[in-house]
């Protein structure tokens, strides 16, 4: 009995350590299984959880790759005018940025020059780059560094042939489509520079010079004149035109005359218009003069007083021209005649033409079958504000170069059969309106009618 009792009280022991071990694994892998819960946990902050959540997700990013095209958003370009560098006496090197905004095919272009009136005018002035007009100016200069903007880009332009010792405002531009589907420009601000003092030491110097150019829009009592000034090195130029009917006064006033102030008129021989004062650089010129004589000779030329390490005076050359014989009291009539052949889709319309004082006339056959809009084509200002609608208004050019007077007979065809159109003949003139300056006006026959077969 001893022996059984201690046998198994050795098993007890044995079974009691085999048990208190399975209890610490157990332990152990419930620790672990905590641990491993809180690292899940923690991971969750920043991934997903669940097949579930993962399958949610995905379906989110794709909606999203699906819809990236219609969420992006299209803002005003940013732009930025960068400080100049390299500058010297006669060069520069403008600089800017652009950021699109998500806009695409913009023009990109920098102005520059020392009217710093002229340069900020760019935004307000105008609404496009070609609007812009492309004259040779120092006041007033631009040049076009990209056709096809998008994105960001940062630009620098190297410019040349600036006048010396002279400041300079520039500034980056973009035109755009805005909201309205219209070109606007919008600029970076105005930034400044100051070119260096020419070099003297060579003794040479370079005075001004002068380029009588042409007359143009000549009518009976007026006519403006054109010419080119540069002063190179000389500077405060005084700019005029002299013009009479006398050619030998106009040719001798650079030889006869140091001054603007010395030259003397003399009547219709020979008058002055100054129309610059302090001038630099170059700079093109245009100035209408009036109270002409109709069918007269007159000769001019450009001339500057210039003033500087020289003085002096030059001129351009002489050039003449010959006003009209007319005065422009006459305005163009207009007179719509009949028919002739009508068929049940052809027909021919006649009208006459005389534009009295007048030159340069574009003639023309409105038609349709709305007697209401072929009869308020007289209320436009132009052959090209005349929008065609279909069988109700049509137009047709029949001269675009008219002088004198002419009658005109057209062949419509591709008419409806049984049907009664309106028609009138119309002439397009230029003309000044109320504050003198040079527009477009027509003038209509009366409204006439006829049926087709």
């Amino acid at each position: 009995m001893p022996i059984i009792a201690a046998i198994v009280a050795v098993f007890l022991l044995i079974s009691v350590g085999i048990t208190g071990n399975f209890n610490n694994n157990d332990s152990q892998n419930s620790q672990a299984s905590v641990a491993s819960s809180f690292l899940e946990s923690e991971e969750t902050t920043h991934a997903v959880t669940s097949d579930s959540d993962s399958s949610s997700q995905r379906s989110r990013n794709q909606n999203n790759v699906e819809t990236e095209p219609e969420a992006i958003i299209v803002g005003t370009p940013i732009i930025n005018t960068v400080r100049a560098q390299d500058i010297d006496d006669s060069r520069a090197t403008l600089r800017g940025e652009v950021n699109m905004n998500g806009h695409t095919g913009g023009v990109v272009f920098f102005v520059y020059g020392y009217s710093e009136i002229l340069v900020g005018d760019v935004t307000t002035e105008y609404d496009s780059f070609e609007d812009i007009p492309d004259v040779d100016s120092d006041k007033f200069r631009t040049y076009r560094v990209d056709s096809r903007a998008e994105g960001l880009e940062f630009y620098d332009r190297s410019t040349s042939r600036l006048i010396n010792d002279t400041e300079y405002f520039f500034q980056i531009c973009v035109e755009y489509e805005n909201t309205q589907d219209t070109s606007e420009i919008l600029c970076g601000g105005i930034e400044t520079f100051d070119t260096d003092e020419g070099d003297t030491r060579s003794g040479r110097i370079d005075e001004a010079d002068a380029s009588t150019q042409k007359a143009i829009h000549i009518e009976s009592d007026e006519a403006i004149l054109e010419g080119r000034i540069d002063m190179n090195d000389s500077k405060e130029g005084t700019v005029f035109f002299v013009y009479g009917e006398n050619r030998e006064d106009a040719r001798e006033v650079d030889t006869i005359y140091d001054t603007y102030i010395s030259i003397r008129e003399n009547d219709e021989e020979l008058e002055k218009i100054r129309v610059e004062r302090n001038v630099i650089g170059r700079n093109d010129y245009s100035f209408r003069v009036t109270g002409l004589d109709d069918d007269t000779e007159y000769f001019f030329q450009i001339c500057v007083e210039y003033d500087g390490d020289t003085d002096g005076l030059v001129c351009g050359g002489v050039y003449d021209f010959v006003t009209d014989g007319s005065s422009r009291e006459d305005k163009p009539d207009a007179t719509t005649d009949g028919v002739g052949k009508i068929t049940s889709s052809k027909a021919e319309i006649r009208g006459h033409i005389d534009m009295n004082d007048f030159f340069n006339g574009l003639a023309f056959f409105v038609y349709g079958l709305d007697r209401s809009l072929v009869g308020a084509v007289s209320q436009e200002d132009e052959y090209s504000d005349i929008r065609q609608d279909g069988d109700d208004l049509q137009r047709v050019s029949v001269d675009t170069d008219l002088d004198g007077r002419d009658t005109y007979l057209t062949s419509l065809s591709g008419l409806k059969s049984d049907s009664e159109y309106s028609y009138r003949i119309c002439v397009e003139y230029e003309d000044e309106d109320e504050d003198g300056d040079e527009e477009l006006f027509l003038e209509c026959g009366d409204l006439e009618t006829f049926e087709t077969k």
